[in-house]
């Protein structure tokens, strides 16, 4: 019998998964109306296909804080689902030479509101929820063995993103979308890593699912230093890239949603049936 909690953890999973699909879509659409491919997904920040990625990666970041698991795994996805709202609202620098003068690129002036009213509520939501996992400590209703590293975690984030924006937004601009993104990813590819071995918390995964496993953690680690060089070079070199079929910026972006999802389906096949998947979510 399936009860409750546990389709609602499987729905869950299922929508986090859905949310891949729609950034894909909508930024297919774009690109196909348009006749050629962007620069790279976040680019599309920019045109119309920016409310379905914004939207899409805050309710992934809501799933993937409901589903934050156990142990390690929690800790690892509570950061990753604190760094993809990062992601939705601050826009990628692009290039842009009524906007950015002299410089390569930049995030232009336009959108600076919409980024600080996007940073400013995170700052708040944030903190807001980190003082109500403090509160429910002191009334005893969360364990600090559960919540404890989580809460490291998320203060590092919020001070590192307020001391940023205050006190240093230039840099802000130019680094905290690429940043968020790489770590965000090779959090991901960390917790496929940790599937490598079998868990008391959770099914033995079957060898099939330990290589992909094992190929995803790889696979994201590679994909972001890549992702790194591509971007550095695209700063320094507008142009550079543009001959190729894909840019290589978006291909690496392609290459580690992708990654993401095959960890993210491979994973659910192996809890699908685990009763035990819900309470260990909590």
């Amino acid at each position: 019998m399936v009860t409750t909690s546990l389709r609602t953890y499987r729905y869950l999973r299922i929508a986090l998964g859905g949310m891949i699909i729609v950034i894909f879509v909508s930024v297919a659409i774009v690109a196909i109306g348009r006749g050629e491919l962007g620069g790279s997904i976040s680019g599309y920040y920019y045109t119309p296909a920016r409310s379905a990625f914004v939207g899409a990666l805050i309710a992934a970041a809501i799933a993937l804080l409901a589903l934050s698991g156990h142990r390690a795994e929690r800790a690892l996805l509570d950061g990753a689902g604190l760094l993809a709202p990062l992601i939705a609202v601050v826009a990628t620098p692009i290039r842009d030479v009524a906007a950015c003068g002299s410089e390569a690129t930049c995030v232009p002036e336009g959108n600076i509101p919409g980024i600080e009213n996007g940073v400013l509520t995170f700052l708040i939501i944030g903190t807001a929820g980190w003082l109500t996992v403090v509160v429910l400590l002191l009334a005893r209703k969360v364990e600090l063995r559960v919540a404890g590293i989580s809460l490291a975690v998320a203060a590092v984030i919020l001070a590192v993103v307020a001391g940023l924006w205050f006190f240093a937004r230039p840099v802000f601009l130019s680094t905290v979308h690429f940043g968020a993104a790489a770590i965000f990813f090779l959090l991901i590819g960390t917790i496929a890593v940790l599937h490598l071995r079998g868990r008391d918390d959770s099914p033995d995964p079957a060898q099939w699912m330990k290589i992909i496993y094992g190929v995803v953690g790889i696979g994201m680690a590679v994909v972001v230093v890549l992702a790194a060089v591509a971007v550095i070079i695209q700063r320094l070199d507008p142009d550079a890239g543009l001959a190729l079929p894909v840019p290589p910026v978006l291909a690496c972006e392609v290459a580690a949603l992708v990654l993401f999802l095959v960890f993210w389906v491979v994973q659910s096949i192996q809890r699908w049936d685990d009763e035990r998947a819900p309470a260990l979510a909590a």
